[in-house]
């Protein structure tokens, strides 16, 4: 199996933009026809010049490779630099890549990714988010209550 083909999409969050004011995708593609899908942050850069650097990491280190070698990817990629010292928004790309052959791989072995990383531990988590909405913008529900 081999990683063909990356498209990324960026998508803007109307408002009150809770979340963000856009959310950045990734899709690869396999050779036989696999899709898997990965989320990117972004720190330092606008969305498209991100969406564009994903690609551009996807096209040098991704594509034509096995997405199960998640491991040799990472260190291509890390040791691309010349200070093998990447800066955030060079992870923010390995990490939404990584999310996308993870998909892949969980699609797969016909398995939710987590039984593939170790299992689950716990039947029910509390969440968690830095994404705070201004204080009127959303109405808690009845799920929110404690």
């Amino acid at each position: 199996m081999k990683i063909t083909d990356v498209k990324t999409f960026v998508v803007g969050n109307p408002p009150p933009g809770i979340g963000g004011r856009y959310f950045i995708f990734v899709k690869l593609v396999t050779d036989g026809g696999v899709v898997g899908y990965g989320e990117a942050y972004n720190a330092t850069f606008s969305p498209h010049v991100t969406a564009r650097m994903i690609e551009d990491m996807a096209e040098r280190y991704l594509v034509g490779h096995d997405p199960h070698d998640i491991e040799t990817f990472f260190r291509r990629a890390y040791s691309s630099g010349f200070t093998q010292r990447p800066d955030v928004s060079v992870m923010g790309c390995v990490s939404a890549l990584e999310i996308a052959c993870w998909d892949i791989i969980g699609k797969e072995a016909g398995r939710p990714v987590h039984q593939l990383l170790g299992g689950r531990v716990h039947e029910t988590l509390r969440t968690y988010t830095n994404l705070y909405p201004h204080t009127g913008s959303a109405e808690p529900s009845e799920a929110d209550d404690p």
